[in-house]
């Protein structure tokens, strides 16, 4: 997860850097994705810490809706630019982004996965 972290970090910087601009709409995708991604994190390491079994299910069901929202999110994007709505520069941008915290939720899964492994 600390790679994930360390790689948005370096495409906020860039995009801080290049003064790249996005949409309103890609505002909304990235936090929305973003929120997501992080509430599903933080609920797998409550998890962890309390043996809640019982809680896995809803990060796996979080886990869901963030895939969809991914594949959702790089389709809307791809209309974006088709329709010259954003750049090449903070296209690439934002779908790394949302690989990055696709993964984040991604390791939440595996986290839930040992607890009900154990």
């Amino acid at each position: 997860v600390s790679d994930h972290a360390e790689n948005i970090s370096e495409l906020s910087k860039i995009a801080i850097d290049k003064d790249l601009e996005f949409s309103k709409n890609a505002i909304e995708e990235m936090t929305n994705i973003y929120t997501k991604a992080q509430e599903n994190f933080k609920a797998s390491l409550n998890c962890l810490a309390e043996n809640n079994k019982k809680g896995v299910s809803e990060i796996y069901k979080v886990e869901d809706e963030v895939d969809a929202l991914n594949k959702l999110y790089k389709k809307t994007h791809m209309e974006r630019l088709n329709k010259g709505k954003c750049t090449i520069d903070s296209g690439v941008l934002f779908l790394d982004l949302l690989t990055n915290l696709e993964r984040v939720s991604d390791h939440a899964c595996n986290i839930a996965n040992q607890v009900e492994a154990n």
